[in-house]
């Protein structure tokens, strides 16, 4: 790996990357090979801009690495010493800015956003989340507009609800991008974005030739 990276540029960043095996791979060469490359192990597949790309049955398990990496970030700024004006612009160009893909492609538990608006709210307050703090106004005024005289924040599940109505209407109306004309191929091929139905199968196609397109894709 070294060769190669000193020959192509491209050197490969071992704390974003991860190694994974298959079924069969003994648990003592996983630990070997992991620790003569300096990689961690990952189950599945890995993660995908940090989700993982292997779902349990549960999506607040899913997406619980949303709110620990919240916690993550209250930890580190913990000691920074932020004033409200600091916290506001940290929290709202980082906090509120990293989880902006992820809201963008599924609708996220309801009980993970409101975990989500209360760590954002305890950082706000307090600036440790290990500590109570007295929140002095209610959690709507943090949301409201500054017009309106709250500070702007956005709530998770408008916001999360907001993006998402973004790409319908983006499916609605762009009809030549190559992922709406997947998602019309394989959720409404005969109807309208608005009559789809929520799939609960692998969709089959009505002669071979989609059913080839479908498994092939």
């Amino acid at each position: 790996m070294e060769t190669y990276g000193k020959m192509t540029g491209q050197e490969i960043n071992c704390e974003k990357s991860a190694l994974t095996f298959s079924h069969n791979t003994p648990d003592t060469i996983k630990k070997i090979i992991a620790q003569c490359l300096g990689i961690p192990l990952e189950k599945g597949l890995g993660k995908y801009l940090g989700v993982p790309t292997e779902w349990s049955r549960s999506k607040k398990e899913v997406f619980s690495v949303l709110v620990s990496r919240m916690e993550k970030l209250c930890q580190a700024w913990k000691g920074l010493a932020l004033s409200q004006a600091g916290k506001e612009t940290m929290l709202k160009s980082v906090f509120q800015g990293y989880p902006t893909y992820i809201m963008s492609c599924f609708l996220l538990p309801k009980g993970t956003t409101k975990k989500m608006n209360s760590r954002l709210n305890a950082f706000f307050w307090g600036g440790d989340m290990e500590k109570k703090a007295i929140p002095w106004r209610k959690g709507s005024v943090l949301t409201a507009p500054k017009q309106e005289g709250g500070m702007g924040f956005k709530d998770f599940h408008q916001f999360n609800m907001a993006l998402l109505v973004k790409q319908g209407w983006k499916i609605l109306n762009g009809k030549e991008e190559t992922w709406i004309k997947l998602l019309k191929g394989l959720y409404f091929p005969y109807g309208d974005f608005m009559e789809a139905e929520k799939g609960r199968r692998i969709p089959i196609g009505t002669d071979s030739s989609d059913d080839d397109w479908v498994w092939h894709f």
